[in-house]
């Protein structure tokens, strides 16, 4: 029934805490006891350095995050001025054809009996251009 292990040979501890000298430091728990003894337990200078660039890692990811909210509150704002440009000069071009219609009426119906030719050639020329910008299919 016996497997060949003898179980009286205990193995010294490799890490001895004197708990008067150290009151706040507990000792070593069986688990990392078994697994320092088997070498299992990695070296902590290389669980820092894993740490460490984890850290890096988060860092620089979160600080691209930031860039990247800042980069799309930027063209968020950047497109709320163009759409407000674009329904200024829209209004501005509203009023503009008001008042060139306004004046293409006035034109219109004027007397021209007390026109000379020059000023009636200017006239009609007037008439022609704001007819073409008032009623031009491209609107």
């Amino acid at each position: 029934m016996d497997n060949g292990k003898d179980k009286s040979v205990t193995v010294n501890p490799t890490h001895v805490v004197d708990l008067e000298e150290h009151p706040n430091q507990c000792p070593m728990g069986h688990k990392k006891a078994k697994d320092e003894r088997n070498r299992k337990w990695k070296a902590p200078d290389a669980f820092s350095v894993i740490v460490e660039k984890l850290d890096k890692f988060i860092e620089a990811s979160n600080t691209a995050k930031k860039d990247r909210e800042k980069m799309l509150e930027v063209q968020e704002s950047l497109a709320n001025k163009v759409e407000t440009a674009n329904l200024r000069h829209k209004a501005a071009w509203e009023q503009t054809k008001c008042k060139m219609l306004e004046m293409y009426k006035e034109l219109m119906f004027a007397l021209t009996s007390h026109l000379s030719t020059e000023a009636l050639a200017e006239r009609d020329k007037a008439l022609e251009s704001m007819r073409l910008s008032l009623f031009s299919k491209d609107d």
